[in-house]
């Protein structure tokens, strides 16, 4: 799992300098709906590696959020809690 700091890192990378073969493409990332949201965060952050910055079925996205937005980590859990109600 990462830490505050690495997240912050993370964030602070440019998409121009990450070679793009060394990108995740998200896509290819599975997480089983069933499991518990921890064990569904742990998965996403495991098979992302930097969560700012990924690819989408071969495009780079490099995430950002204004001060006045939701974090991070909010956007990821309220997405990881939706993953089972959307396969129900």
């Amino acid at each position: 799992m990462f830490t505050r700091q690495d997240l912050e890192h993370l964030s602070r990378i440019d998409k121009e300098i990450i070679p793009n073969h060394t990108l995740k493409e998200l896509t290819e990332i599975h997480i089983d709906p069933n499991e518990p949201l921890e064990n569904r965060i742990k998965a996403f952050f495991e098979g992302i590696g930097n969560p700012y910055c990924f690819k989408i079925n071969d495009t780079v996205f490099r995430i950002k959020f204004s001060d006045n937005s939701k974090s991070l980590d909010d956007s990821i859990y309220n997405y990881l809690s939706n993953l089972v109600e959307s396969d129900n």
